[in-house]
């Protein structure tokens, strides 16, 4: 199902810069960072119970919802006149936003670095990679839950 997803995201961005949308749309903000959610959930033992049929579905109509709506809206804007479309485009300042954007990618990538050395001694004591990937990765989550619980439990001196 992600690789539907993708093969979806892909088509709808595709879709867009062919329309002459500019590369942050409506479409892109929405669906790249799902595509990167749900590939990160689909590594097996990351989520447990994995998505059901149902959500699935849901997921998708709710992107085809959100590709007619970017597009209907796309179409009904290049219906005004020049000067109301300059109106409208000083609103969002696309640098502003694609700064702000990067600072905060950078915020969670620091983050993500973070967490990813404060487990790594648990996740080389499971054994690694192989550890995850055998067994649907549940010694390894159940490790890493842990190491959380512990590291949480301390500043109460439940240890």
């Amino acid at each position: 199902m992600t690789i539907l997803y993708l093969v979806l995201t892909v088509g709808a961005l595709w879709a867009a810069r062919r329309l002459g949308m500019p590369a942050l749309n409506g479409i892109s903000a929405f669906m790249v960072p799902w595509c990167i959610l749900l590939t990160l959930a689909s590594i097996p033992g990351t989520m447990k119970p994995a998505l059901a049929n149902a959500t699935w579905a849901i997921i998708f109509v709710a992107s085809v919802s959100l590709i007619a709506g970017v597009v209907a809206g796309w179409f009904l804007a290049a219906r005004k006149n020049a000067s109301a479309h300059r109106f409208r485009s000083s609103f969002v300042h696309f640098r502003n936003v694609g700064r702000w954007h990067w600072i905060f990618i950078a915020a969670l990538a620091f983050y993500t670095v973070l967490q990813v050395a404060r487990y790594a001694p648990v996740f080389v004591n499971q054994g690694g990679w192989r550890a995850l990937v055998s067994g649907n990765g549940s010694m390894v989550k159940s490790a890493l839950i842990d190491a959380s619980q512990r590291s949480s439990d301390a500043p109460f001196g439940t240890t």
